[in-house]
């Protein structure tokens, strides 16, 4: 934590920074440490998002604590070096890193987009544990990848680096937006059993927040012109021995029905499709269960004659079924 005099400390020195980047037209190159890492790179690439025109800045480099450049080069700002204003090494700032310092002073700090964003960097400058998919391992890759001669091509490195971050900040940035909007849309239902079902009516880009939120079955419906529309029912990832068979049966049996097909003989049971009965298909692990999709376009006729009002009946119908100890045994690990 840090204290009155730290905290003072760092705002004098950030504010040298916010300065030069209001005469953003000065700056003309970055100074960062040899080998430039995830925290170099996320510090230019913060400020580049309030002064988009220094994301092609020149990149300088430095041996690492080696004394910066900046105050004989005004054109220059240091970034995550020894004596640059945003070196967060030797100023007791525990777990801040040069991106935190940045992103607080341009008042960046609570943007969703930068979240992961900064936990990762926090993660690698702190020499923390990193999922082995991290988007840093593939940045640690880049400079072998490019490269000439033995003289890596850092402004490539930096590039692609920016490409990685955008997607990351992108994706944030909806899954953010997409938790708002979840409130809007949302209706809840929880049975007794403890299963909670989200149902997002004409919102399946909501389905990922609902299962964030804690659903353990999200019901969503997207429309496909008059009176026509895909339904799609899908099970939590954390409940992997949920299965959506009985749904997928009484479904069958409602749309049978509807359209006058006679079940007789038919394994309503079996994943896929269940030819007469069109539309519904059953994901052969049962965990999902569609009546179209981008990945199983049908056409209008193939739309179920369903209402979704009727759909949500047989779901909640169905699912309350299921005895409460077993419901709970979903979540245990084995």
């Amino acid at each position: 934590m840090q204290n009155g005099t730290e905290t003072k400390m760092m705002e004098q020195l950030v504010d040298e920074l916010l300065k030069k980047l209001q005469e953003a037209n000065q700056i003309e190159e970055l100074e960062f440490h040899k080998r430039p890492d995830d925290d170099c790179f996320l510090s230019n690439y913060i400020i580049a998002k309030k002064y988009s025109e220094l994301r092609k800045a020149k990149i300088i480099l430095t041996n690492a604590g080696r004394k910066s450049s900046e105050e004989s080069n005004p054109s220059r700002v240091s970034m995550d070096i020894g004596g640059g204003p945003y070196d967060h090494h030797v100023k007791g700032f525990g777990r801040k890193t040069s991106a935190d310092l940045v992103a607080e002073r341009l008042g960046l700090l609570n943007d969703p987009g930068l979240q992961p964003l900064l936990a990762m960097v926090r993660k690698v400058d702190n020499a923390e544990k990193l999922f082995e998919d991290s988007i840093h391992f593939v940045i640690e890759g880049l400079p072998r990848k490019y490269h000439k001669n033995g003289d890596v091509d850092w402004t490539q490195v930096r590039d692609k680096t920016f490409e990685l971050f955008d997607s990351v900040y992108d994706q944030a940035v909806l899954k953010a937006q997409s938790a708002r909007d979840l409130k809007e849309y949302a209706i809840w239902v929880s049975l007794s059993n403890r299963i909670k079902i989200c149902k997002i009516l004409w919102h399946p880009e909501l389905r990922d927040a609902a299962f964030d939120a804690g659903a353990s079955v999200v019901f969503w419906t997207k429309a496909r012109g008059k009176n026509t529309f895909w339904a799609n029912l899908s099970t939590n990832r954390e409940l992997s021995n949920f299965r959506l068979n009985r749904v997928s049966e009484e479904l069958k049996k409602a749309e049978a029905k509807k359209r006058g097909i006679s079940t007789d003989g038919l394994n309503l049971l079996f994943p896929g499709q269940t030819p007469p009965i069109p539309g519904w298909y059953l994901g052969n692990n049962g965990r999902f269960l569609m009546c179209g999709s981008r990945t199983n376009p049908i056409s209008n006729e193939e739309c179920t004659k369903l209402t979704p009002s009727e759909i949500e009946g047989i779901i909640e119908k169905t699912l309350s079924f299921i005895p409460k100890q077993i419901v709970d045994s979903w979540g245990k690990k084995s």
